[in-house]
């Protein structure tokens, strides 16, 4: 059991994920984490856009 409890996550996304457990079942506690697996995508996507935006004005700053 310890081990259980050590394995899940403590934010609120984890906490939303076993309480859709208990509630739905597997389907509910699954697209809760697709959700959030998506958002994260998105972030990421976003800041990889951002930096790269960023770099390519240093460099063409730099070369001129």
């Amino acid at each position: 059991m310890a081990g259980v409890a050590i394995a899940v996550p403590a934010g609120p996304l984890g906490l939303l994920c076993v309480k859709k457990t208990l509630e739905r079942g597997f389907k509910g506690a699954l697209l809760i984490g697709l959700g959030a697996a998506l958002a994260d995508s998105v972030y990421g996507i976003i800041a990889t856009v951002g930096l790269t935006a960023i770099s390519v004005v240093l460099l063409v700053s730099l070369i001129l």
